[in-house]
């Protein structure tokens, strides 16, 4: 776990702030309505390092989990997705560099990765897939 264990007591959660609180690997998420006692067993369990997800979202957080390793990053390391994003919203790989705090080279070979793992050949193409799942 962290130096510093994250609880998150939220009064609503759509998809994607669930999946951004699960790639932050939090170790509690606590729905505001929930009972009292279900905040303090969360408090206590991410102090244990263990993860402490509210039973009304369990299966919310399974789904996201399932579909994030089926097709989210569709494979993509976390760099490459980030370079990516960048990409798709039609950033310059000199603009993607700079951004990044990368060389220009670092992001060619990155893209060059991320085309061949996504099987398409261009940035327009990449710019569609990324809506399509979301990225952007």
């Amino acid at each position: 776990g962290h130096a510093v264990a994250i609880v998150v007591l939220a009064a609503s959660l759509d998809d994607s702030t669930l999946s951004g609180f699960l790639r932050a690997s939090v170790e509690a998420i606590v729905l505001k309505e929930a009972a009292a006692s279900d905040l303090v067993d969360a408090i206590r369990a991410a102090a244990r390092g263990e993860r402490w997800i509210a039973a009304g979202i369990i299966h919310r957080v399974l789904g996201l989990m399932a579909s994030s390793e089926e097709d989210g990053s569709l494979g993509l390391t976390p760099r490459e997705l980030e370079i990516s994003r960048h990409v798709a919203t039609g950033q310059s790989n000199c603009r993607v560099a700079r951004e990044l705090q990368l060389s220009e080279s670092t992001v060619k070979m990155h893209l060059h990765s991320v085309f061949t793992k996504l099987e398409i050949s261009n940035r327009v193409e990449l710019s569609l897939l990324a809506r399509e799942k979301g990225w952007i």
